[in-house]
């Protein structure tokens, strides 16, 4: 158990005999074998504990990653409906200016760029001014 042999045992035996005496040897032994079960009980409870320890953090390291891992599915189901709520809100917008006429028609209309400015102009285009002349 701790490197003691058999030879060994017999000469701390022998000395125990000598200086403790052999009436009182069985009342020491006693207690000695009280005192290293009650050292056994002792660390094993401490091992329990240790383990008892370490099994709640690995659950407490777990529930976390959970709760993270749910935060961030709430935070991407929150953009998702945010992305629907825009798309559903653009497409009514784009009714209702089919509705009311605010749509551009594509076929009289131009458009002129000049830099970084854009201007709508609703003249017709060259072509149609040389058909318009020509009736």
């Amino acid at each position: 158990m701790f490197g003691i042999g058999m030879p060994e045992l017999i000469i701390i035996f022998v000395v125990a005999i000598i200086v403790i005496g052999p009436k009182k040897l069985p009342d020491v032994a006693k207690a000695l074998g009280k005192g290293v079960g009650e050292f056994k009980k002792a660390t094993r409870e401490l091992k329990e504990s240790i383990n008892f320890d370490e099994t709640v953090s690995d659950i407490k390291e777990s529930i976390d990653m959970d709760v993270g891992i749910n935060d961030i599915k709430g935070v991407m189901d929150d953009i998702v409906d945010s992305v629907k709520d825009v798309k559903d809100d653009v497409i009514d917008l784009k009714k209702e200016a089919d509705i009311y006429g605010l749509t551009e028609d594509k076929d009289t209309q131009q458009e002129k760029t000049d830099g970084t400015t854009t201007e709508k102009i609703t003249e017709p285009l060259p072509e149609q001014k040389k058909a318009d002349n020509n009736d």
